[in-house]
C-alpha cells in the first residue's frame, strides 16, 4: 500500500519501505506533540486516550491551557500537570527540530527518561481542522515560507 497516496502525507511514498518493531513501553502513555516552528516549539498537546475516546489538549511552553479544539476536545480534566522533565523536553523540541521549517516532535516521559516517538512533518495527516478558522489561522501562521 502506498501509504503517502492513501493519507495524503506523500512524502512517505518517496521513502525506501521497511518494517521494524519498536520496544513496548506500555499502555495509557502520555505522548507530548511539541509543535515546532523554525527550530522553537511554539505550543505542545498532549494526547490522551482514554478507551475509544481521544483528547488533545493543548498548551503554551509555560504550560498554560489553550482551548483549542483540533480533530477532538480537550479533556474535561484540561489542567493535567505540567510533566516533570518539560524543560528537558522544549531542549529536545529545539535540537531535534533546528534543521526545519515546521516538525512536530512526539515526546513520552516514562521511568524518569524522557524518550522520542517520532519526528512528523504533516501531523494528522496534513489536516489539522479545529473548530473554528481562528485557531487554524494561529497554527499556522508561524509557518514562514521563503
Amino acid at each position: 500500500m502506498d501509504y503517502g497516496v492513501v493519507n495524503s502525507e506523500f512524502h512517505y511514498s518517496y521513502i525506501n519501505k521497511k518494517i521494524f518493531a519498536e520496544e513496548y513501553i506500555g499502555n495509557n502513555l502520555k505522548n507530548y506533540k511539541f509543535l515546532c516552528y523554525n527550530g522553537k516549539p511554539k505550543y505542545v498537546y498532549l494526547s490522551i486516550k482514554e478507551g475509544q475516546n481521544k483528547y488533545r489538549n493543548f498548551y503554551d511552553m509555560n504550560w498554560n491551557f489553550i482551548n483549542f479544539h483540533c480533530l477532538s476536545e480537550p479533556h474535561p480534566k484540561y489542567n493535567y500537570t505540567k510533566p516533570k522533565f518539560f524543560e528537558l523536553m522544549k531542549k529536545y523540541a529545539i535540537i531535534f527540530s533546528k534543521d526545519f521549517k515546521f516538525v512536530r516532535v512526539d515526546l513520552y516521559e516514562l521511568e524518569n527518561k524522557i524518550r522520542l516517538g517520532e519526528l512528523t512533518f504533516t501531523p494528522m495527516n496534513s489536516f489539522f481542522y479545529c473548530n473554528n478558522k481562528e485557531q487554524e489561522i494561529e497554527l499556522g501562521k508561524e509557518i514562514i515560507i521563503n
